[in-house]
């Protein structure tokens, strides 16, 4: 059927909204927002399924003072053919109106329809969780200060002098050599000549030889 929405505006047409829903479908029917027009009557057409339904008028104003009569007289109605439904216009900030069926319980009940079992869906098969990699833990790195080298001692062990001290030595006996000497053998003699002397001149005696000493023994040796 065929609905008609008017709307008288007042001095501030902007302020003014409205929705028009069927509460059975939750379908909205229409809407108006945005008027520039003041004190305007503002005609809007719509079609709707019949009046065996449910609907509602939600009217609103931003200022909260409506649209009559403070600023004008406006005012709002709704005709369905040429029968008035409904009007309005004095509230505050929104006015909310319903026309048409009482409920909408007035609609048959259909029997309800036996659905073809279907066969069961498989599932597809769970896919095992991914597990993340371990996270490796972060590398120390090597210390790069090397520990101090201590330097070997350069202090020598003093060196122990062996003894200097010689053993004695024991002297070998020595025997001395025989002192025993041969037997001189006596010069023979010549018998004394004698010689006429020579004047001025001594005469002269024939001498013998000394006796030999006998060799002093030879010094003892010692070992070193």
């Amino acid at each position: 059927e065929k609905l008609s929405f008017e709307l008288q505006t007042d001095e501030y047409p902007e302020e003014t909204s409205w929705t028009l829903t069927d509460v059975c479908t939750g379908r909205m029917v229409g809407s108006g927002s945005g008027y520039m027009q003041r004190n305007t009557l503002i005609k809007e057409s719509m079609l709707i399924e019949s009046l065996m339904s449910r609907y509602r008028l939600t009217v609103r104003d931003k200022m909260e003072d409506g649209i009559c009569c403070g600023y004008g007289d406006g005012f709002y109605r709704i005709t369905v053919g040429d029968t008035e439904v409904l009007r309005g216009g004095t509230f505050s900030a929104s006015e909310t109106k319903y026309f048409g069926a009482l409920s909408c319980d007035i609609f048959p009940t259909q029997a309800p329809s036996t659905a073809p079992t279907l066969a069961p869906i498989t599932p597809a098969p769970t896919i095992a969780p991914v597990t993340p990699a371990p996270t490796l833990a972060p590398v120390t790195p090597v210390p790069t200060t090397l520990a101090p080298i201590t330097p070997a001692p350069t202090t020598l062990a003093p060196v122990t002098p062996e003894p200097t001290t010689l053993a004695p030595v024991t002297p070998e006996p020595t025997t001395p050599a025989p002192t025993t000497l041969a037997p001189a053998t006596p010069v023979p003699t010549a018998p004394a000549t004698n010689t006429p002397a020579t004047p001025g001149m001594l005469p002269t005696t024939a001498l013998s030889p000394p006796p030999s000493s006998p060799s002093p023994p030879p010094p003892p040796t010692y070992l070193q």
